[in-house]
């Protein structure tokens, strides 16, 4: 895919068009403005657990939290049937709690009207509740939504249904996981919709729980934008077609292009769109979507719309800095006519508001990008694995692999997010040891930074793992190629990065004679003599088949494609042909 020049990318002459006037309507007070709360039955889930401890809101996330579900509370027309969630503020986080805490979820205000005056007898006492709430558990998002979701079941509510959750990480419980959850709610009541709000994060598993049942995916970096956003999640519908700090209409900036169109199937081909240098805009729904030469959206343009919270086309560039703050970046427009500025949409997610406005400080376009400065620019999300080698560091035996087939796995993004076509094991988490450490060396299968060796008190030692976004979690590779396991601590994890003077080796290899072989780097390696030789053994095949490290190493280039020296009997060596290689990277 190719597109336009980095230049050009941001530059007025080339918006072809915008996104298409919002009309919030009534329930939203009035066209262009941000959303309002709308008399729909409603449960709000909030995160109690320990990392809403965290001091950074500014002020603690609890109390940002506590403010946003007030708020909401307060905002629900009289008469609306709601309730209130939340999990984790019963129990503590330590490895011994984990248990019970993932069953900590407690229903503060079942179903039920709320009265205009929250100094009833019933409100007031779910304000006492709201304002006791004490962070510390686990964090078992799956499970608080089916809790959620059956305050609705056999109520006899006809209609939409919302459910909106505040969360500050990715579920640490599992079974099920939010998206299953979701998936499940869905089938079983299809009138609920989930909006999420990632609060000081951007997490893949909530963007998913929204993308299921058509909610709203909110990141949010601060209380003020956390509590105008919980207002703006109740109300689906009205944001269906704002720019979010992540996206529009469902898709995420750092969405591959196949995803898109795999979920999308109106969405227009590549050869659709207008090529110019390395990128490529797609005119859809009034919006013109630009993806980078890998095929990955990293803009969102909007000529005419407006954000989630209410700003657009029209409104001045003071209007915006009330909303978002100074801007962090600033530069004079293409025709010297007017000034660029750059505003954070989510801290966590890399992205920005770039707003273009003309001389008399009248914006005229507001574009979505993953372009925060200092950042690291674009982050990718959901998206495809692939074969791409153009960035391995690979050894020079798979460099020039012939007939064996070399593939590089990107189970997780850049960020520690599941990619499309691999799962994680629904069973316990592995606890980390008690230093919180999930690496105690150099990772030497990794391609790309981002992968270590996991070192915990399991079996789990002989994985490779990556840190998750969440900074408590490592997401860890199993034999399938497919499953991931959830390593967790009450710490934050640490490890080691890449260490570039080993080069990498496969973590998985298939024989040609159809034997699934895993590399071990510890825990399990043994010395084994064969022909009167030693030799350490760091490959385990099916079929009792052992790979041998010989003095050039286990694999090698040889004839037709990559080769071994293996053993079955312990007695004799002898080469094994090897069908294809596995790697593993991030995307």
């Amino acid at each position: 895919m190719r597109g336009l020049s980095a230049a050009a990318v941001f530059g007025v002459g080339l918006l072809v068009a915008g996104c298409a006037q919002l009309g919030f309507g009534d329930d939203a007070g009035g066209q262009g403005g941000a959303p309002e709360v709308r008399a729909v039955p409603t449960v709000l889930v909030v995160d109690s657990s320990g990392s809403m401890a965290e001091d950074d809101a500014p002020g603690l996330r609890i109390d940002a939290a506590k403010q946003a579900a007030t708020a909401l509370m307060s905002e629900l027309p009289e008469g609306t049937e709601a309730a209130l969630v939340t999990y984790g503020a019963n129990t503590d986080d330590r490895p011994e709690s984990q248990a019970a805490s993932c069953e900590d979820i407690t229903v503060l205000r079942s179903l039920s009207p709320v009265e205009s005056d929250t100094g009833d007898e019933g409100d007031g006492a779910v304000q006492d509740q709201i304002d006791g709430l004490s962070p510390g558990g686990f964090t078992p998002i799956g499970r608080a939504l089916k809790v959620a979701a059956d305050e609705f079941a056999g109520a006899g509510i006809d209609g939409e249904k919302a459910i909106v959750l505040i969360s500050d990480g990715e579920d640490t419980c599992g079974d099920p996981t939010p998206c299953e959850a979701a998936r499940e709610i869905k089938q079983s009541q299809p009138d609920v919709v989930i909006s999420t709000i990632g609060f000081k994060s951007d997490v893949e598993e909530l963007a998913c729980v929204s993308r299921e049942t058509g909610g709203l995916y909110l990141t949010a970096d601060n209380v003020d934008q956390l509590v105008s956003r919980v207002v703006a999640a109740q109300n689906a519908p009205a944001g269906a077609d704002a720019l979010t700090p992540t996206g529009r209409s469902g898709i995420e900036l750092g969405q591959h292009f196949n995803d898109i169109r795999s979920a999308h199937s109106d969405f227009p081909e590549q050869s659709a769109g207008v090529v110019d240098g390395e990128y490529t805009v797609i005119h859809w729904v009034d919006c013109d979507w630009v993806f980078d030469s890998d095929g990955y959206l990293v803009e969102i343009r909007d000529t005419h719309g407006s954000t989630i919270d209410g700003l657009g086309v029209g409104n001045t560039t003071a209007d915006f800095r009330r909303i978002y703050g100074e801007p962090v970046e600033t530069s004079a427009e293409s025709s010297g006519q007017g000034t660029v500025e750059v505003y954070t949409a989510s801290q966590e997610a890399g992205t920005a508001w770039k707003v273009t406005s003309d001389g008399s400080d009248k914006v005229t376009t507001v574009v979505l990008c993953s372009c925060l400065p200092g950042t690291g620019g674009k982050k990718f999300r959901a998206g495809s694995t692939g074969s791409d080698l153009s960035q391995a560091q690979l050894p020079a035996w798979a460099q020039d692999a012939g007939t064996t087939s070399v593939e590089i796995l990107r189970p997780v993004d850049s960020a520690g997010r599941v990619q499309p076509g691999f799962t994680v094991d629904p069973s316990p988490m592995v606890q980390c040891e008690a230093n919180g450490k999930y690496a105690d060396g150099p990772a030497r299968s990794a391609v790309e930074p981002g992968t270590v060796n996991c070192s915990t008190i399991s079996a789990a030692a002989a994985t490779e793992c990556w840190p998750d976004e969440t900074g408590y979690n490592a997401l860890c590779m199993f034999d399938d190629l497919e499953t991931l396991r959830r390593i967790s601590s009450p710490r934050v994890l640490t490890g080691q990065p890449v260490d570039e003077q080993y080069d990498p080796v496969p973590l998985f290899v298939t024989t040609r004679d159809g034997d699934f072989c895993s590399y071990r780097f510890g825990g399990g390696n043994s010395g084994m003599e064969v022909d009167g030789k030693t030799y350490v053994t760091r490959v385990y095949c099916d079929g009792k088949l052992a790979l041998l490290d010989t003095e050039g190493g286990v694999f090698s280039r040889s004839g037709d494609g990559i080769v071994a020296m293996g053993t079955r009997d312990v007695e004799n060596m002898f080469p094994v042909e090897i069908e294809t290689v596995y790697f593993l990277g991030t995307a």
